[in-house]
């Protein structure tokens, strides 16, 4: 279970740095999240995308800690789906 926790926060930096990046070379416009486009708007480009990042670690961890259900692939599904925002980022910025 932590390893699987691991990997969902390496996920979250990987998406975090990528965004950053490439909100720093396009815009804000790149970001396909209007929650966080507009938090990002609000707050700060890095600001916005750490804080929405550290609530959804948040709540995905109390839900696979609280609940007596086992719901640990709440991990690799924010694994994957993070993993895969920070992909996209590379393959925009590389075309």
């Amino acid at each position: 279970m932590r390893l699987s926790w691991l990997v969902m926060v390496a996920s979250a930096i990987a998406d975090t740095v990528m965004t950053i990046y490439s909100v720093g070379i396009y815009g804000l416009e790149i970001e396909g999240n209007p929650i966080i486009k507009y938090i990002m708007e609000w707050i700060g480009h890095f600001p916005g995308i750490f804080l929405w990042k550290t609530i959804c670690i948040g709540i995905i961890t109390y839900v696979v800690n609280t609940i007596p259900k086992d719901y640990s692939w709440l991990y690799y599904l924010a694994s994957v789906v993070w993993f895969f925002g920070a992909f996209s980022h590379v393959v925009i910025l590389m075309n």
